[in-house]
This record gives C-alpha cells, structure tokens and sequence, in this order.
C-alpha cells in the first residue's frame, strides 16, 4: 500500500495514469461509434378473450394480427398488463420498431 501511495505522489505517475483513462475512454468511444441510443417507437395491441371463445380461432386471429404487424417492421418487445374478470380477459402488448 505504500509503493502505491509513493507512486501517487509523482505527477508523472499521475499524468501517464490520467494519459490511460482518457485512451481508453477515446478507444470505447471509437469503437461503439454512435453515442445515442437507438431511438424506438412503440405500439400497444391488445387482445380480448371471452369465456367460450374457440382457442383455436383465437389462436389464428393472434398469429395474423401479429404476422401484419411484422410485415410492417414491428417486433414483440414484451406484455405490459393483463386483465382478467369472469367473462374473460384481455392482454396487451408491446411491439417496438426502430424509428
């Protein structure tokens, strides 16, 4: 610990210490080129499920809504609710495209 205190106290350990952040700062930097992050739009769908609805027709509607959105250069980014009461319920969805 002490070596490293003796160190400290020289101002050309201090500048080449100082010297080596700053390039690897500069090499991040370079190398991820861009600094903003990507900008995205977002879009909720939601879907409603009653009690005796077929699934399997349930199931079509979904994909097809869901391969249309695609189409347009959509992609699932997540589910953000679900409700749910006795005569059914309903998801919604997330889906997220860059801008």
């Amino acid at each position: 610990m002490k070596a490293i205190r003796n160190l400290w106290r020289h101002r050309l350990a201090k500048f080449w210490l100082c010297a080596a952040i700053v390039g690897l700062l500069v090499l991040n930097v370079g190398a991820n080129g861009d600094l903003r992050p990507e900008q995205w739009e977002y879009k909720t769908l939601w879907f409603q499920v009653k009690r005796g609805d077929n699934l399997d027709d349930l199931q079509r509607l979904f994909t097809a809504a869901m391969n249309r959105e695609a189409g347009e250069g959509w992609e699932f980014a997540g589910r953000c609710a679900h409700s749910d009461s006795p005569a059914g319920g309903i998801d919604f969805v997330v889906l997220k495209r860059p801008r």
